[in-house]
């Protein structure tokens, strides 16, 4: 587990290096989302399934640097063109789910001005 942790990691480090931030953020929605989906119904395939003919996910997701690499190191592997997870192991899933979160909270928080950040602080 840990070398796909340091992978995914590595790759979501990549990633928010070599694309711009509102790009970035986009792709952390859409993976977040499918992400989430497989782990709430890990036995519906149309979940597992992430398609890049899919407009949405054409522009939003596969047009992002290094994505690619993120799901081959989260384990989907390529089945008739699209990235398929097959593993009955969630736990890269859920640990990729907060890195991934994690990774775009800071993004947001590197773009907050100084008002911003003082107000988030005083609700923390």
């Amino acid at each position: 587990m840990e070398g796909v942790e340091s992978r995914v990691m590595s790759t979501l480090k990549k990633i928010t290096l070599n694309n711009p931030d509102d790009a970035v953020i986009e792709a952390y929605d859409l993976l977040f989302k499918l992400l989430s989906n497989i782990i709430t119904n890990p036995a519906e395939n149309k979940f597992r399934t992430i398609k890049p003919t899919n407009q949405t996910l054409r522009t939003k997701l596969f047009n992002v640097k290094y994505v690619e690499e993120l799901l081959q190191a989260l384990g989907f592997t390529m089945v008739d063109g699209n990235y398929v997870y097959t593993s009955q192991n969630l736990s890269p899933l859920g640990i990729a789910v907060t890195d991934v979160m994690a990774a775009q909270t800071s993004i947001k928080e590197n773009r907050m001005s100084p008002e911003e950040k003082a107000k988030k602080a005083a609700f923390e």
